[in-house]
């Protein structure tokens, strides 16, 4: 009898060590799982950080260049709008605010581009995102610009979808609220791919606004953009309200900075309050 309680006593140990060990190792379970949310979340803040970084040095390297010309912005894209002098001839397109290209299917050379040499890089910085790879930018159309967007509607160029006239410096009436530079991509099919502009909600042709553009800033840092204002300062910002938004562009974090639900192009324009009568759409 003495024998029989002995063993029921070591089995009785055996499975309360047991279940010791099997609550330590939950424990630690989720401490691991909080550790590493920690972990990803305090990545996630570097990888914007440094996406801050670079568009600051976008933004600066805009503002030197205004400063030794005039007071003018670098011309988004020169060579992308027709020539009235010359309506029947095509424009050679190969020529951006990141560089030039020597054919249209090639990436663009930094080293020819306006911004080059008011740059600390050799290249355009690539947003840590899409450079790490958790942001898929396949090659495409406009390959070239580290997944970076210039606001060429308003200030590389002008409305009335002038390409060879950009904004002064004085010209942007409200520089604290107008974007200069934003994390971009371009929805091709189901893919995203690399794209040199953040487009308004809206064409500007001048007399009016028509249609809606396809969405081109990329919400792609939590929900969140890296966007470099007019007079400077930059700041991660969440998109507007998206009344009229296809999903498949939500799906993609793709929208626009401001509310895109109102008549005007909001803070992509140049000029504050600007609502033109007649806005358009598709």
């Amino acid at each position: 009898m003495r024998r029989t309680r002995q063993r029921a006593g070591t089995r009785g140990a055996a499975a309360s060590t047991l279940i010791e060990l099997l609550a330590a190792l939950a424990i630690i379970s989720l401490l691991a799982a909080m550790l590493l949310g920690t972990l990803g979340r305090a990545r996630a803040r570097a990888r914007t950080a440094a996406c801050i970084a670079n568009v600051r040095q976008l933004v600066m390297a805009a503002m030197l260049y205004a400063a030794d010309h005039d007071g003018h912005f670098p011309l988004g894209a020169p060579d992308l709008c027709f020539d009235p002098d010359s309506p029947f001839q095509t424009p050679e397109n190969r020529r951006r605010w990141c560089g030039v290209r020597s054919a249209l299917d090639q990436p663009y050379d930094f080293a020819l581009s306006p911004l080059h040499p008011y740059m600390p890089t050799a290249r355009i910085p690539p947003c840590p995102e899409v450079a790490a790879g958790r942001i898929a930018l396949r090659p495409g159309f406009e390959t070239g610009s580290g997944g970076y967007g210039y606001n060429q509607s308003y200030v590389g160029g002008s409305p009335g979808l002038d390409c060879r006239h950009s904004a002064r410096v004085d010209q942007v009436a409200a520089a604290a609220d107008t974007v200069l530079f934003a994390d971009s991509a371009f929805l091709a099919g189901t893919d995203l791919v690399e794209y040199p502009f953040c487009e308004p909600p809206y064409w500007d042709l001048g007399d009016r606004l028509a249609g809606h553009s396809d969405p081109t800033t990329h919400f792609r840092h939590g929900g969140r953009a890296v966007v470099g204002w007019c007079d400077g300062h930059l700041s991660a910002e969440t998109p507007g309200r998206h009344d009229w938004l296809p999903a498949r562009f939500i799906r993609h974090n793709l929208g626009y900075v401001g509310d895109a639900a109102l008549s005007d192009n909001g803070l992509y324009d140049r000029k504050p309050d600007s609502a033109p009568a007649g806005a358009g759409s598709d």
